[in-house]
């Protein structure tokens, strides 16, 4: 899905798309998923501090093969693909 997103959805006329899928990244109601989250993990703090405390190992886990992978993912954009540093390759904004 990654891939698509990335590589075929920019291409993909929008011109006739609802605008809340038109203007996705510029809607405020798709950032509401990340105020409830945010209010969700301050509720249940204590609960979310333990859990996480005890799958340490698989969280750091995950943030160095997702630091990793971002670090791949900039080479192939640079080198491979051959995109241009401005506006920088891995900025999820788009350049206007």
């Amino acid at each position: 899905m990654v891939i698509w997103a990335k590589y075929y959805y920019p291409a993909v006329s929008h011109d006739s798309w609802p605008y809340l899928f038109k203007y996705y990244g510029n809607n405020i109601l798709f950032y509401q998923f990340y105020f409830i989250l945010g209010g969700w993990a301050w509720i249940n703090y204590e609960p979310l501090t333990k859990w996480l405390l005890q799958k340490k190992k698989l969280v750091f886990t995950v943030t160095a093969l997702a630091a990793a992978g971002t670090l791949v993912l900039y080479q192939f954009n640079v080198q491979i693909l051959h995109l241009s540093q401005s506006p920088p390759v891995l900025s999820p904004a788009p350049a206007f």
